[in-house]
């Protein structure tokens, strides 16, 4: 397989392209939302660790349905998740892309990054697998800022931690420029949150943000 070194911005660039699969920004295909395989399982979101595991599955197996509703947090009680790119990130088109975007926007966004679908002109071939290891930097501590995060006033027991991004995507087919992945390194950090779910304490994701190595 003929890769490309990237950085996190990268892939999120192709997600941007794939979105025009859809047709509609909010209702994008789901590859595994009724039909996820039945060898996918997921186990408990009660530790920021057990939640970080989850989401390495999801998106090892390509589970919007799972990403979407058990993993990022939706805003039911306080702001709702946030993904922040690095500044003067730029779409397919050359047009500087947003400093961030919330959780409508993530949905749609990955939902066509893991519908496996080409972009509608044909000239972005779908993802056919993701292979995902995230090595953590120390421990899970409280936000630095001890009010808010990127001025959002972050709930009790909100813990954060970085991570060193090690992907691998694998593109259907060739693309035009003659490889067919991306092997993706990046440093990120996690914000995760917990909340009350039929009486137990669960971990979601809050914020996520690329960082410079």
């Amino acid at each position: 397989m003929t890769t490309k070194r990237a950085r996190l911005t990268t892939l999120l660039i192709l997600a941007v392209a794939l979105l025009a699969t859809s047709g509609c920004l909010f209702s994008p295909p789901e590859k595994n939302d009724d039909n996820t395989p039945p060898t996918v399982e997921f186990g408990s979101y009660a530790t920021p660790d057990g939640l970080v595991d989850n989401f390495v599955t999801a998106w090892e197996y390509m589970v919007i349905s799972e990403y979407r509703d058990n993993i990022l947090y939706p805003g039911t009680e306080y702001n709702s998740f946030v993904f922040y790119l690095l500044p003067d990130a730029m779409d397919p088109n050359g047009e500087e892309l947003p400093d961030s975007w919330g959780y409508d926007e993530e949905v749609a966004h990955i939902s066509g990054l893991f519908s496996g679908n080409p972009s509608a002109d044909g000239s972005t071939p779908g993802v056919e697998s993701i292979s995902l290891e995230l090595t953590p930097f120390g421990t899970w501590n409280a936000p630095s800022d001890p009010y808010q995060v990127e001025g959002d006033a972050y709930p009790d027991g909100t813990m954060a931690r970085r991570y060193r991004t090690d992907m691998t995507i694998t593109l259907e087919g060739e693309n035009q420029g003659g490889y067919n992945g991306f092997l993706i390194n990046d440093v990120i950090e996690l914000y995760v949150i917990p909340v009350s779910t039929d009486g137990s304490t669960e971990y979601r994701l809050w914020k996520w943000r690329d960082i410079n190595n």
